[in-house]
């Protein structure tokens, strides 16, 4: 079976991504080596960062869609972990690219909390969220997405099940009951 047309795009810019930095790959170079044309690329995202944002979104998605009823949210925390891990190189190159801006990172940290935000809501938060959680989910994902960096870029020498620990521990209060 043929791959999605996205994916082929995905798989084409991850491999490039282990061998320079975004800033340096043209979406000639992405359209090429997955064998599709820019204009293809063109009908199905407007730049490189709406196909790495693409990326991300899918994978929060999956890591989400395999959790199951009263998985610990420490579980779902090292899964994340684990999926970084194995994409390491692409992701330390999305992060580091030097014409990094909103448009690779804010999308990102938006879907991350629209998760969290169901996440909480599927936990018995309530339907809608105060400003004080809206506010530190908000925060919480930018702070995880900076922590899972760092991580990855100081080589992961933490078990990925430490790391989901400590980020765990780090909850804010007012999601803790939801999240714990």
């Amino acid at each position: 079976m043929r791959k999605a047309t996205k994916e082929r795009f995905a798989e084409s810019l991850k491999g490039l991504l282990e061998e320079k930095n975004l800033d340096r790959i043209t979406v000639k170079e992405i359209a090429e080596r997955s064998g599709l044309t820019v204009a293809t690329f063109y009908n199905h995202f407007r730049d490189k960062a709406e196909l790495v944002n693409w990326i991300q979104m899918t994978a929060l998605t999956k890591i989400l869609e395999q959790s199951e009823e009263g998985e610990s949210f420490e579980a779902i925390l090292c899964r994340n972990l684990s999926y970084c891990i194995d994409n390491r190189d692409y992701l330390i190159n999305v992060y580091e690219n030097r014409s990094r801006s909103a448009s690779t990172e804010h999308p990102v940290v938006d879907y991350a909390s629209q998760l969290l935000a169901e996440l909480v809501r599927s936990r018995g938060g309530p339907e809608e969220l105060s400003p004080e959680q809206s506010f530190a989910i908000r925060q919480y994902a930018y702070g995880c997405a900076r922590t899972i960096y760092e991580y990855l870029r100081d080589g992961a020498e933490q078990p990925p099940e430490v790391m989901a620990h400590y980020m765990r521990s780090a909850l804010p209060c007012s999601l803790v009951s939801f999240l714990n």
